[in-house]
């Protein structure tokens, strides 16, 4: 069994297992962000450890070239032998990965990070659940489509996007935000825009991938 990890169920939404596939392919949304989502996948395990773990979301641009809706496979989190699989897929954009520990909400900030690491793009997740796959001997893909370009200011502050505390946005605060800030309300619009074209690409990717992920055996080291 696969099984195709998301932080958030908004990320997973617009994915659906092919009915033909759903025997050997599960969906996990964990629920939370961050370094949380390590302790979500533990738990996950818990009941039963899949052939292969793909960690699935979004991620923003640290490089000019790298434009909203692109799909990236995180190289330096990837196991070598699915990567060598994954050539078949030419659309897909192979670089390294980060990690960080919050949301970067500008567009220096990304530039900086960018240029300080050479990495493609930046998420908050593939790092921790890297660590767990590596732990239990589980092959692991890092894909993530990009929701937010390098060259764009985000509209409104991360920990109002998405509350640290509870991995959702805030409402309250977001209303507050954008109400404080007229003209943040289209740069609003577009980052959601943005992220559903981001959630559209990275859905269709999954299911160039996950046949040519099918055909092969992964097995578990425990």
């Amino acid at each position: 069994m696969i099984a195709i990890v998301f932080a958030l169920e908004f990320e997973a939404a617009e994915f659906t297992a092919d009915p033909q596939r759903r025997m050997r392919v599960e969906v996990w949304p964990l629920g939370v962000t961050g370094h949380r989502s390590a302790h979500a996948l533990e738990r996950r395990l818990e009941i039963g450890a899949p052939e292969l773990i793909v960690s699935a979301g979004f991620a923003g641009a640290l490089q000019a070239n790298v434009p909203v809706g692109t799909i990236v496979v995180g190289a330096n989190f990837t196991d070598a032998g699915i990567l060598d699989a994954l050539r078949e897929c030419p659309d897909l954009l192979a670089g390294d990965l980060v990690t960080v520990t919050s949301i970067l909400s500008s567009a220096e900030a990304k530039r900086r990070l960018g240029e300080e690491t050479g990495a493609l793009a930046a998420d908050m997740e593939t790092a921790h659940l890297h660590d767990i796959a590596k732990r239990e001997g589980i092959p692991f893909l890092s894909l993530r489509g990009i929701s937010d370009s390098m060259e764009q200011d985000l509209p409104v502050p991360g920990p109002v996007l998405l509350n640290p505390a509870t991995s959702r946005p805030d409402p309250g605060a977001l209303f507050a935000h954008l109400f404080r800030n007229p003209k943040a309300s289209l740069g609003f619009k577009k980052l959601l825009s943005d992220a559903r074209l981001a959630r559209r690409q990275l859905s269709e990717a999954l299911d160039r991938i996950l046949p040519i992920l099918l055909r092969r055996r992964w097995p578990v080291a425990r």
